[in-house]
Order: C-alpha cells, then sequence, then structure tokens
C-alpha cells in the first residue's frame, strides 16, 4: 500500500526446516521446488555455518558462536592500547574498563549470550590492561568487590552473564499477557525434551509440572546452548513454583496433568485418554467443569450415575463423542481429590490472616496519598 519495495542488493535469506530442504535452497535457489523462476542472484542465501546481522544479532544454521565476538574483542583491545599510553591511576582504569568492556558486550550477551573461552578471554584483557606487564598485586575477584568490601567495583563479566541469563528465565517465565513469541516457540523445543515415558498431550511448561527436561542424551540435541544454559541457570538456583498463597483464578489455571502438587496416578487409562483428546481437559478448572454435575447438581434436572444421564452437563459431554459422562465425571472428580488443599480450587482453607481487610486497605490507600 506505502509502495514500498525490497532493496535488493540488501536482502538476505536464511532458509528454515531440515537441513536437506535448507542445502536445496541454497543450491537451486527456489523456496518451493515448484518455482519457475529462481531468486535473483543479488540476494544472498546463508548455507549452514554462516551468519547474518540484524538489529546487532548474528542469526544462521549451525552458527559458531565464536565469530561475532572476534571482532568485538579486537575493538576492546584497541581501545585499551590507546588508553594505555595515558599512564592511568588504578581507579581510572576502573572507570575505562566499565566504560568499554562493558559498553561492547553487554548488548550482545544478552541478545545471544557469551561462550565461557570469551568470558576467559576478556578477563585476561581486563587484568593486563590494570597491571600492564607485571604481575598482579591483588587478585581480580578482590577487585571486583563492592568499595565497602575493600574492592574497586570492577565489572565481573562472569556474574554479569549469569544475571543475565537469569533475566533470560524470568522473561520465559512471565505467563501474563506480556508472554512473550521467543518463549512460545521455546516452550515447543522443550517439550521435545520430555522423558519418552510421559504422555505428550499431557505435557506442558516443565516448570509448571514434575516432569524435567532432559539435558543430555539423544532428545537434548533439539536444544540450542541459549536454552540449554537457561535450564541449568534454573536448576542451578532452584527455580520453582513456590507461592504462599495463590488465588482462585492462577490456580484454576495451573496445568492438571503431572500437577505439582498432586499425588502422581497413572495417564494410561481409558476415561484420563478421554478426558484429554474429547473433553480437551489440560487446566484445573477443565476438570472442575467436567466434574461439575456431581459437585453442583440443578434443581431442575439431576444427574444420573450411569452413561445414559441425560442432564444438561452429560449431554453435552456425549455430543463431544464421549460415551460414558459419568465415569469421566468421576473420573475428573477423583483426580482433583489428589491436588493438595492448598492449591485445591475446590477446597476453601480457613482464613490464614495474609489477606488485608478493608479497614487496613483504606488505611493503604490514605497513606499512598501522604
Amino acid at each position: 500500500m506505502s509502495g514500498a519495495r525490497f532493496n535488493i542488493d540488501k536482502t538476505e535469506i536464511i532458509p528454515i526446516g531440515t537441513k536437506p530442504h535448507r542445502r536445496t535452497i541454497a543450491d537451486t535457489r527456489k523456496i518451493n521446488a515448484q518455482d519457475n523462476n529462481p531468486l535473483p542472484q543479488k540476494i544472498r542465501i546463508t548455507h549452514d555455518g554462516e551468519v547474518v546481522c540484524i538489529l546487532g544479532v548474528w542469526i544462521g544454521n549451525e552458527a559458531n558462536n565464536q565469530a561475532p565476538w572476534e571482532p568485538i574483542l579486537n575493538i576492546i583491545k584497541t581501545k585499551l592500547n590507546r588508553w594505555e599510553r595515558a599512564h592511568l591511576m588504578l581507579n581510572g582504569k576502573c572507570i575505562i574498563l566499565q566504560a568499554i568492556v562493558r559498553g561492547h558486550t553487554q548488548f550482545l550477551a544478552k541478545a545471544q549470550g557469551m561462550p565461557k573461552h570469551i568470558e576467559d578471554a576478556l578477563m585476561n584483557i581486563m587484568t593486563t590492561f590494570i597491571w600492564e606487564e607485571t604481575k598482579p598485586r591483588i587478585a581480580m575477584a578482590t577487585l571486583q568487590c563492592p568499595t565497602q568490601e575493600g574492592g574497586l567495583n570492577i565489572l565481573n563479566v562472569k556474574s554479569r552473564n549469569k544475571a543475565i541469563k537469569i533475566i533470560w528465565l524470568k522473561a520465559y517465565l512471565n505467563f501474563s499477557l506480556f508472554h512473550q513469541k521467543w518463549a512460545t516457540v521455546t516452550d515447543h523445543i522443550i517439550l521435545a525434551t520430555a522423558p519418552p515415558h510421559s504422555v505428550e498431550k499431557a505435557r506442558d511448561n516443565p516448570f509448571m509440572q514434575t516432569w524435567t527436561a532432559l539435558l543430555r542424551g539423544h532428545r537434548a540435541k533439539v536444544l540450542n546452548n541459549n536454552i540449554r544454559q537457561m535450564l541449568k541457570t534454573a536448576r542451578r538456583y532452584n527455580v520453582n513454583l513456590a507461592a504462599i498463597k495463590m488465588t482462585p483464578h492462577l490456580l484454576a489455571q495451573l496445568p492438571v496433568w503431572y500437577h505439582l502438587a498432586a499425588k502422581q496416578k497413572f495417564l494410561n487409562n481409558a476415561r484420563v485418554k478421554c478426558l484429554m483428546g474429547k473433553h480437551d481437559v489440560a487446566k484445573v478448572a477443565d476438570l472442575v467443569r467436567t466434574s461439575a454435575c456431581l459437585c453442583h447438581p440443578t434443581q431442575f434436572q439431576t444427574h444420573q450415575k450411569n452413561k445414559n444421564c441425560t442432564c444438561q452437563e452429560c449431554t453435552a459431554d456425549r455430543t463431544l463423542g464421549c460415551t460414558n459422562p459419568h465415569k469421566c465425571a468421576m473420573e475428573a472428580l477423583t483426580r482433583l481429590s489428589l491436588i493438595h488443599p492448598k492449591y485445591d480450587l475446590m477446597k476453601q482453607e480457613p482464613p490464614d490472616s495474609m489477606s488485608l481487610t478493608r479497614t487496613w486497605k483504606l488505611l493503604n490507600e490514605r497513606a499512598k496519598m501522604g
């Protein structure tokens, strides 16, 4: 509509899909085998191992994670060599390191991670710049401490990168309306590493269920280095669901299969398969809906405990293809009973004095207004 066109001289294509499909695109210059005309020669098609820079991030199939860092290391070395001629004091060198090393590495490290050997190379560059040709008189770990602890608060590259991985994990575990698209794609990749004995249709985010993503073996080959590092960070810091108190809305949204706070029971019987396939039960709220005819019978039509029940709920379930809605409702109620009372949506716990009363809420509002 705007009349804009692709700049062919700047267009680059990164094929996606299986390796043979990517190779075919690169060789034939056709995205589809049925295309009559190949892509123009001016358009670059990347092969495996080659990368394309998009907004400062290097993307490609089977890319070398060291390649984007080599020019950055050269720039850092060149700038630090220039500053060495000024013969700065120790405090001045610390300021220069903060500006140059942090400024040139933070964005790329957050965008696609930093290999360990690059971390070690940066530490050697920083140590050499501080002490020049002499042997270090103070350990770098001491210089990286806060000034209150006797250090100079020099940039700790390894700790900074660990913090970046935690931020990745925080963004990945954001299940709100601001859940990012890359996190959804990551979910599907991690689900491919689930243990083979787990039921595929019952799987959900591993941090919300009892199964653990595999980091070794042939099933873990689908994980790239960034996802693997993020999962290792989660295990290192024991990331898990630990809420003191959850609202009924959140309890209803928890995955019901492999529930974190439920007694485990096999998922291979006919009723469970029907709940998954015909009733589309995935969340706790779905079990509540399916078992509603047993827990909340209507005053106009009472549920009958047989497969031919004609109540409204059973009739609706029968249209879904369920052959015995009563047994499915019983199975749903049984699964709900396996959930720990703290996470059970059907059980109302006594007041725990953790929720603010109306008076306290008014006092807080007055305090906010000054």
